[in-house]
C-alpha cells in the first residue's frame, strides 16, 4: 500500500488520470482513503454509470468510519447526485459523521432534524447537538462558532413553540440525551491518516 500511496502523491498534481489509477488500486484493496478519493473523483463527473460506481466507493469508505466518506455521501442524499434524493439518508449519514467529531455534520444534522421535526424527541436531539458543540467551544473560547450555533438553537426553540413544547421541558430533555450519548466531539478531524514519507520523492 505504501508503494501505491507514492505513486499516487506522484502524480496527483501532473497527470490525473494516472493518479486516479493507482487510487482505484488502492481502493481495490480496500483502504478506505482510496475509496473515498475514487468515490469523490466519480460523482463529480456527469455520466450517471460513473456516479453510481462513485456512490459505491463512497459507501465501502463509510462503512469502515471514514468521515470523508460519510460527508460526502450525505451531500450526495441531500442533492440527490449519482443516488436518488433521500434526505433521511442524508441525516443518517451526517449523523454517523457528527458522532465522529465533524463539526460541519453536526450543524448538518441539526438543520435536518430542526426542518423535520415534528415532536419532542427529536427536537430534543438536535438541541442536544448544539448544546455539545458550545460546551467543546467554550472549553476552547471559540467565541466565533459559539455564534454561530445560537441561530439554529433560536430556530430549534421556534420551532418547539410551535408544537407548544415550552423552552425548559426541552432543554431539560436534551440535557439527558446528551447525557445519555456516548458521545465524544474532538472537534478536529476525527480521522488523522498519518501519511508515511515516501523515499522515492524526496
Amino acid at each position: 500500500m505504501a508503494a501505491i500511496r507514492c505513486l499516487f502523491t506522484l502524480y496527483a498534481f501532473e497527470d490525473g488520470n494516472k493518479a486516479l489509477s493507482w487510487a482505484k488500486k488502492g481502493a481495490k484493496l480496500g483502504d478506505a482513503n482510496f475509496q473515498y478519493i475514487v468515490g469523490l473523483g466519480l460523482v463529480s463527473r456527469d455520466k450517471q454509470t460513473e456516479q453510481i460506481k462513485g456512490i459505491s466507493e463512497l459507501k465501502k469508505a463509510a462503512n469502515k468510519n471514514y468521515f470523508l466518506a460519510q460527508v460526502e455521501l450525505a451531500r450526495c442524499y441531500q442533492e440527490g447526485k449519482g443516488v436518488r434524493k433521500n434526505l433521511k439518508l442524508a441525516e443518517q449519514w451526517y449523523r454517523r459523521a457528527a458522532f465522529l467529531g465533524h463539526k460541519a455534520a453536526i450543524f448538518d444534522v441539526v438543520q435536518l432534524m430542526t426542518t423535520r421535526a415534528k415532536d419532542m424527541s427529536v427536537l430534543s436531539e438536535a438541541y442536544g447537538w448544539t448544546l455539545l458543540l458550545l460546551r467543546r467551544t467554550s472549553a476552547k473560547g471559540g467565541q466565533s462558532l459559539n455564534e454561530n450555533v445560537l441561530k439554529p438553537q433560536r430556530e430549534i426553540l421556534e420551532k418547539a413553540k410551535k408544537f407548544r413544547i415550552a423552552e425548559k421541558e426541552l432543554i431539560l430533555c436534551s440535557e439527558k440525551w446528551v447525557k445519555d450519548q456516548n458521545v465524544r466531539i474532538p472537534m478536529t478531524d476525527p480521522i488523522d491518516v498519518k501519511e508515511s514519507p515516501c523515499k522515492y520523492l524526496e
